[in-house]
C-alpha cells in the first residue's frame, strides 16, 4: 500500500508529539491517547500508523538516528581523510545536537526500565558513528586493544558527562564547556 503525503505528516507528528511525551512522562506512563490529542487526531488514529506504542517509541529513537545521521555524515564529508579531526568534530557536534534537542535526551541517554531490546539497539545507533570512527582512529594508529578500549571509554564518558553538566545552561557557559571539553578531546585523540 503506498503512503500518500498526508499519512507521512501524520506519521512526523505522532513521532514529535511521542518525543514530548516521553519527556514528560517517561517510558513506563507512555500514553498513545495522549500523543494523539496533541496531535489533534482521534484515539485510533496512531493504531493505523503504528502497530502498537513499542513500535512508535522504536521510529521516535530511529527518526532522532536519522537526524543525527544527516548532521554527522556532513561532518565526516568535510573532514574526509582526516580520521582525527572527523572524530573531534564529531564527538562536538554530538554534544551540541543533544543539547540543541534536549527533548531527545529523555530518549536518548538515560537508562529506562520499559525499552524494548530493539529499542535499545536502534538506540545505541547514535554511538556507531562514533564508535566507528574510534574503531578507523585505532586502526590507522595499529593501537592495543587497550588504547582502543581507554579511547572508547574516555571518549564517550566526556560526551555524556558533557552533556549531563550542560542540561538547561546558558549558551555563554555552554561553549565555555564545550572548548574545554574539546580540548580534552584533543589530547586523548591526538595522543597516539
Amino acid at each position: 500500500m503506498k503512503t500518500s503525503y498526508f499519512d507521512e505528516g501524520i506519521r512526523e507528528r505522532l513521532i514529535i508529539a511521542g518525543i514530548k511525551e516521553i519527556e514528560l512522562h517517561g517510558l513506563n506512563d507512555f500514553s498513545l491517547r495522549r500523543v494523539a490529542a496533541s496531535c489533534d487526531v482521534s484515539c485510533a488514529a496512531p493504531y493505523r500508523h503504528y502497530k502498537n506504542k513499542d513500535e512508535l517509541v522504536l521510529a521516535i529513537i530511529a527518526y532522532i538516528n536519522s537526524r543525527w545521521d544527516m548532521m554527522s555524515e556532513q561532518i565526516e564529508r568535510n573532514f574526509e581523510g582526516d580520521v582525527r579531526r572527523q572524530l573531534l568534530e564529531v564527538c562536538c557536534a554530538n554534544v551540541r545536537f543533544l543539547i540543541a534537542n534536549p527533548n531527545y535526551l529523555s530518549i536518548m541517554l538515560p537508562i529506562q526500565s520499559g525499552i524494548t531490546s530493539e529499542q535499545l539497539e536502534e538506540r545505541k545507533k547514535l554511538w556507531s558513528r562514533i564508535t566507528d570512527l574510534i574503531k578507523k582512529l585505532s586502526d590507522e594508529e595499529k593501537a592495543s586493544s587497550e588504547r582502543h578500549g581507554e579511547m572508547t571509554f574516555l571518549i564517550k564518558t566526556l560526551i555524556y558527562g558533557t552533556v549531563m553538566l550542560l542540561e538547561g545552561c546558558s549558551i555563554e557557559d555552554c561553549d565555555i564547556t564545550i572548548a574545554s571539553m574539546r580540548r580534552e578531546l584533543e589530547r586523548i585523540i591526538y595522543r597516539g
